[in-house]
């Protein structure tokens, strides 16, 4: 009888199953494509179908199908023996010593509850034809398994305890919750069931897969009937919100998952593209229309994680958030993040729906169409500022200028783009050319080269602790937690210094340069900011709050903490320099490399000027 190895590498040939991760260009005999282990532009990552291994001539990687999916899925190897069994058809023996048993049993709880949501959507006719209202038919509700969580309390919870599950594993699963937070020292186990209520009530559940397939939590959506005017558990709709989420578990973390993903995959492949939206419904009714390599963020805004997720299978994504201001806030913020990790991009042009799935609605067949006719980035960025500023006064005038010629340097060398969009700005203002290319040069200096946001790592965990933080983060902290005790005092220099924080810090500084806002902040819940900011910049407000606490000291002085302060601000700007520093040296390289002698004055240039201007700070 042969090895489970030896028989899943005779039957799988590793061109499909690295061809199932990226897309490959035949060259030859071998296969390449753009390596998924490092940033490259150039392709250096080859497949060898007569050797049956990979190798990046980049970064060095070299390995066979198991080392591949090991790396690109970041598994251990019997974890990576299983996935690629289950593409092979090998049953594998049982691996139970050497699996994390707290999380197959999550899996398997919540494969239970899936099935139980399931089987309650058969029982709820109202929610079906609710579902097939809004366009969905009956295939697409049994391909991505959607069920129905009822307007009950521990229907849930009683079903799996009869299933013979522990209050302690329900628990770990984020399935159900404490009645009473303070008594979360204690061992479930020990406690009454009716301590537990179920999460989801009265909800329709949209289970969320990982890539190969198992099942990591689930997100609901609310349902009231038409002859319902309220529900039995649920009070306050606006206050817990139209959508919930699992929590973060042992297996699931919103930053690091895409919905659909597990499906999807192989569309994007062959398209080369991924269209992003907001929410499941809206990612389903794109599916269903026929563009499947569709994915959607869930209860968070796009991060690096998710973008690296991407980057394994496209260098194309095409942005379909919401029309409204806060999806335009996250188009925003994705694009620019986007943009520093190389990605092309486009914007569907949603027209006057709100969002993708009343847009489908409204204008039924035409989605190929609009995938045709995307919006250019600056093109997007052009038709914001107009939206944003009174071009009627002088002052949204100089707003628009402020906001839009900044993003032209997003065009990098290509001249002939820089100057039709000069030109456009210039007739737009009913002003010259030279006098917007003039502003162009002496605009903001610090704006005008504030670097894209690099990619850092946005684990939740990582905002409570600080020994994983850089010294830039950590002094950005300092100086927002100490802003919110002493806004009148700090207002100004948090401003003077705003292009100095890092780029997680933005959206909070931007939501309180408007003075309505301060006020805001004051709130215990923050609950009056939850339809403004998302989830993980409130989660920032909350932890500086808590810094702010720790750190009052009711004996120093105005004057003192003020020096203290600047002191910090001087410190921020010397480490922005310094990163901005590093990422200039790289990009010189790259330069030189490539003979890009324009660029590479204009680089050498600005790392001159923040060379002279860090030998001034120190």
């Amino acid at each position: 009888m042969l090895d489970p190895k030896e028989e899943i590498k005779q039957k799988l040939n590793i061109v499909d199953v690295v061809g199932s991760y990226i897309k490959l260009q035949k060259v030859g005999v071998n296969y390449r494509a753009l390596c998924p282990f490092h940033k490259e532009k150039t392709p250096s990552f080859y497949v060898s179908p007569s050797r049956q291994i990979a190798h990046c001539f980049g970064c060095g990687f070299s390995g066979d199908i198991f080392t591949f999916v090991m790396k690109i899925e970041n598994l251990d190897f019997p974890s990576a023996l299983k996935v690629l069994a289950n593409k092979a058809g090998v049953e594998l023996p049982k691996f139970n010593k050497e699996l994390d048993s707290a999380k197959k049993m999550i899996f398997e709880i919540q494969e239970k509850a899936l099935r139980f949501y399931e089987n309650n959507l058969k029982n709820h006719p109202e929610v079906i034809d609710y579902l097939k209202k809004r366009g969905l038919n009956n295939e697409t509700l049994r391909i991505f398994r959607i069920g129905f969580a009822p307007d009950e309390w521990q229907l849930l919870l009683q079903y799996l305890l009869s299933e013979h599950y522990k209050l302690s594993e329900i628990e770990k699963t984020g399935l159900v919750i404490r009645k009473n937070e303070f008594i979360n020292i204690q061992n479930a186990d020990t406690l009454n069931p009716t301590s537990f209520y179920d999460r989801f009530r009265s909800r329709i559940m949209f289970p969320i897969f990982g890539i190969s397939g198992e099942i990591l939590g689930f997100s609901g959506r609310i349902f009231i009937g038409e002859n319902q005017s309220q529900l039995k558990t649920i009070k306050n709709i606006e206050e817990i919100g139209k959508y919930i989420n699992s929590p973060q578990t042992l297996v699931y973390d919103k930053s690091k998952i895409l919905y659909m993903l597990n499906i999807t995959k192989q569309y994007i492949i062959e398209a080369n593209e991924a269209i992003i939206v907001e929410g499941a419904m809206d990612a389903l009714s794109c599916h269903q229309e026929g563009a499947k390599n569709v994915v959607a963020t869930l209860g968070t805004a796009l991060t690096n994680h998710h973008l690296d997720l991407l980057k394994r299978y496209t260098n194309t994504l095409v942005f379909g958030f919401d029309n409204d201001e806060a999806g335009q806030v996250a188009t925003e913020r994705a694009v620019e993040l986007a943009l520093s990790s190389d990605f092309n991009l486009k914007i569907i042009n949603l027209k006057t729906a709100k969002d993708f799935s009343e847009y489908l609605t409204l204008y039924p067949n035409t989605l190929s169409e609009a995938l045709k006719n995307t919006k250019p980035i600056m093109e997007f960025y052009f038709e914001r500022g107009q939206n944003l500023n009174d071009l009627n006064s002088q002052k949204g005038k100089n707003a628009f200028l402020n906001y839009f010629l900044p993003k032209i340097n997003y065009l990098k060398n290509n001249i002939m783009e820089r100057s039709f969009w000069i030109e456009k700005t210039a007739t737009l203002l009913n002003t010259k050319i030279e006098v917007i290319d003039e502003a162009l040069k002496t605009i903001n200096h610090a704006a005008k080269n504030q670097p894209l946001p690099q990619q850092t790592e946005e684990k939740d965990e990582e905002i409570l602790e600080t020994s994983l933080k850089t010294r830039q983060e950590i002094l950005a902290e300092k100086l927002l937690s100490q802003y919110l005790l002493h806004k009148d005092l700090l207002r100004d220099l948090i401003f003077e210094y705003q292009n100095y924080f890092p780029f997680q810090y933005q959206n909070i500084i931007n939501f309180i340069s408007n003075k309505e806002n301060e006020k805001l902040l004051d709130s215990p819940e923050l609950s009056s900011i939850k339809t403004i900011l998302d989830d993980d910049d409130i989660n920032k407000i909350n932890y500086l709050w808590l810094l702010a606490t720790k750190a009052s000291d009711k004996t120093q002085s105005d004057a003192l903490l003020k020096e203290e302060m600047e002191s910090c601000a001087s410190y921020l700007k010397q480490e922005y320099i310094k990163n901005r520093l590093i990422v200039l040296q790289n990009q010189i390289k790259e330069c030189e490399t490539n003979q890009n002698k324009e660029k590479l004055d204009q680089l050498l240039q600005e790392f001159v000027n923040l060379s002279k201007e860090i030998s001034l700070q120190k």
